[in-house]
């Protein structure tokens, strides 16, 4: 008998394998969703504004809204039209051997530009109990569009 006749893999090589494709398709689709901000058709990425959140690890930001409009879960980047504009982000200092996280959320107003992408970064730094957060634009990444100084640390506890 071989080892690829056994009957558990035997099911599996024929409608579960491309169950588990489809299904992980659908994940990676749905997990780095481009959300449309502005009303209108859709504008070539010339005439917009790309914004994302910095995957950095260990203090991972999120854009809860954009100019009050809210973000479904599954969307981490907006488009927008150029002009100023306010996001609302959140960042929390998340080492998985603390049992204590340090939080917060802020706005983050600024002017965005036709054809530029944003990305926004924070920091914690828990032994000052203080956090930050800027903006840096794919044009000129060395220059802070925007930042802000975190002034409502918050401490959640884990069991």
């Amino acid at each position: 008998m071989k080892m690829t006749d056994f009957f558990l893999f035997r099911g599996f090589r024929r409608s579960g394998g491309l169950l588990v494709v489809g299904v992980l398709l659908a994940v990676l689709a749905s997990a780095c969703c481009v959300s449309k901000k502005y009303d209108g058709p859709g504008l070539p990425k010339e005439e917009i504004t790309l914004i994302r959140p910095d995957d950095k690890e260990f203090t991972p930001v999120n854009i809860l809204s954009i100019d009050g409009k809210v973000l479904k879960t599954t969307e981490s980047s907006v488009t927008v039209l150029p002009g100023q504009h306010v996001l609302f982000v959140e960042a929390m200092l998340d080492y998985p051997l603390f049992s204590k996280q340090l939080y917060f959320n802020m706005h983050l107003p600024f002017e965005a530009e036709a054809g530029d992408t944003y990305t926004v970064h924070a920091t914690i730094l828990p032994m000052k109990k203080k956090g930050f957060v800027w903006l840096t634009s794919e044009k000129n990444p060395e220059k802070f569009i925007a930042k802000e100084y975190a002034t409502n640390m918050m401490l959640i506890h884990f069991e």
